[in-house]
């Protein structure tokens, strides 16, 4: 059948091989014409184009118009201390739209660059409506180094609100589990002649309040930040009206 439909789409119509229309400055048989028509239709229809990987991400980046963002990663629980002492984890987001990164103070080099954007970014949370209900969510992968008062020091630095903001350390296996396994990112020792002793991911992650990742972002340009904040209001603004549709068939949150 695919055979009989490629020879009947390439077969030569004499009446009107002479033809030839305009391409650019230039004028073309039609027949060739239409075989190439064929051809592009082929390439498109058969999906040949680049594959997405995880590397790609964020897909979302990629049309930040859209309204439903995909489910990515379901995270699993967790439970650490905050840059105050206090316990902090996935207890304490339930119901909560968060954004997480993960940095470290003695990081030269995207570290400094990811915590003044997404200080900027905390700022621009009350231009967007529902934004006051945001967490800010940044994960050290330096434990040992960083503790809660290292960390209170380093977000005092950075301009970092503390309300709404937590910088959360913990053990050192069970964050670099969570990165790797929960928020599916790369950490690791870096080598001895590299310009930081950790090697992580500069990615920037959006979470519903499901604990469902939504959207990974590139968290030192401001393209990834500009696409975060559209996806974010795009969130908001998706489970509000999921909240509504619920409320209106008397069914709980």
């Amino acid at each position: 059948m695919q055979q009989r439909f490629k020879n009947r789409a390439l077969r030569i119509v004499p009446d009107h091989a002479s033809q030839q229309v305009p391409v650019g400055n230039q004028m073309v048989s039609l027949q060739i014409f239409r075989n190439v028509q064929f051809f592009v239709l082929l390439f498109i229809i058969s999906g040949c184009g680049p594959k997405s990987t995880s590397k790609d991400l964020p897909a979302q980046a990629k049309s930040p118009q859209a309204s439903e963002l995909p489910v990515l990663v379901q995270l699993p629980d967790f439970a650490l201390v905050d840059q105050t002492g206090e316990k902090f984890g996935s207890e304490q987001l339930q119901n909560k739209p968060w954004i997480a990164n993960f940095v470290f103070t003695r990081c030269p080099t995207t570290c400094p660059i990811q915590t003044r954007n997404l200080a900027k970014f905390q700022k621009q949370l009350k231009k967007i409506p529902g934004g006051e209900q945001v967490e800010l969510v940044s994960i050290t992968v330096d434990p040992h180094f960083d503790t809660s008062p290292v960390l209170a020091d380093y977000a005092k630095r950075m301009d970092a609100n503390p309300e709404g903001w937590h910088f959360l350390t913990g053990s050192r296996d069970d964050i670099w589990n969570l990165c790797k396994k929960g928020f599916k990112l790369a950490v690791d020792d870096a080598p001895p002649e590299a310009p930081s002793p950790i090697m992580h991911s500069s990615r920037m992650m959006l979470v519903d309040r499901q604990g469902r990742i939504r959207g990974f972002y590139e968290g030192t340009t401001r393209e990834g930040m500009d696409t975060m904040r559209v996806d974010l209001k795009n969130l908001i603004q998706s489970e509000q009206k999921h909240k509504e549709r619920q409320n209106d068939a008397g069914m709980p949150d």
